[in-house]
């Protein structure tokens, strides 16, 4: 079985895993080590298991403890060339990866891990993708992961061709729903951040990500639409809620006549829409 969960998600710190029973992969690493350890094993599944850490960026919510981590539990790290030598300047990452840690990612180009390859045609495979996102370097990840599909969209500024191509290419998206514009504009934030956010390499608005399903779903054929699963990720705590993010999103879906899933039934119809908490782990997903 295929089992996925959010460790924490948002400006507060981001974290995902993804796994089964003999191995797993660590997405980002925002969150403390303790409590990245405390939270997977909340769900059952032991520290041990993740056999590297895959890191879209290097801002502070997404590497806070990935120099502490990859020391303490002896996990390679994969990033881009530009990331990698971001973190030996950063202060969560400098000393801590030393040399043999790092692992470069080729944007574009896949990567095998535990045993997989092209020619045994399973295992994990790792397609790194960049995205519009004001950092160093950002990337997306499209994960095959033992035949089940995963995208991650967690930071990006606008909606791209190949975001939307990856996306169409999963069962299981996660992706970046930040903001509700009426909110960002009638909030606190100074409008040097408000236009930041919506610069083109900050951050999605909840139409913006609805958008980018409803072109994901169009590109995956006549077929019918692969995407099972979208999680909602990066609620900002400020400019957002979780109640208007999902009735965005799955407005857009019903009104161009996409069933939109109960998400408290795992078997109903339609596409299951959720909402992944800030500050806690999600439930545990799970797929045969």
């Amino acid at each position: 079985m295929t089992h996925f969960v959010s460790l924490s998600s948002g400006s507060n710190g981001n974290c995902y895993y993804i796994g089964n029973e003999c191995a797993g992969i660590l997405i980002d690493a925002g969150i403390g080590t303790r409590t990245i350890k405390k939270r997977l094993g909340e769900v059952g599944i032991p520290v041990e298991r993740i056999r590297c850490v895959l890191v879209s960026h290097d801002h502070f919510d997404h590497i806070r403890s990935l120099g502490t981590f990859a020391e303490r539990f002896h996990k390679p790290v994969y990033a881009t060339a530009p990331c990698i030598a971001a973190f030996n300047r950063h202060y969560c990452t400098r000393g801590f990866l030393g040399p043999g840690r790092c692992h470069e990612l080729m944007p574009g180009e896949d990567l095998w891990l535990e045993g997989g390859s092209a020619a045994m045609g399973r295992g994990i495979r790792v397609t790194p993708f960049r995205v519009p996102h004001d950092a160093t370097d950002t990337v997306g990840f499209f994960i095959d992961f033992f035949g089940e599909t995963f995208t991650f969209l967690t930071d990006l500024g606008a909606v791209t061709e190949d975001a939307v191509l990856y996306a169409s290419r999963s069962r299981h998206l996660i992706v970046e729903a930040n903001y509700d514009p009426e909110m960002l504009r009638t909030g606190s934030y100074p409008p040097d951040l408000q236009q930041r956010i919506r610069s083109g390499h900050g951050h999605l608005a909840n139409a913006q990500t609805a958008e980018l399903i409803l072109r994901a779903l169009a590109h995956s054929g006549t077929s019918g639409p692969l995407l099972q699963d979208v999680f909602l990720c990066h609620l900002s705590e400020n400019n957002n809620t979780p109640e208007l993010a999902l009735e965005t999103v799955s407005a857009a879906l019903s009104k161009s006549s996409y069933s939109v899933a109960d998400s408290s039934c795992p078997d109903a119809p339609g596409i299951r829409l959720v909402a992944l908490p800030r500050r806690e782990h999600s439930t545990l997903f799970t797929w045969q």
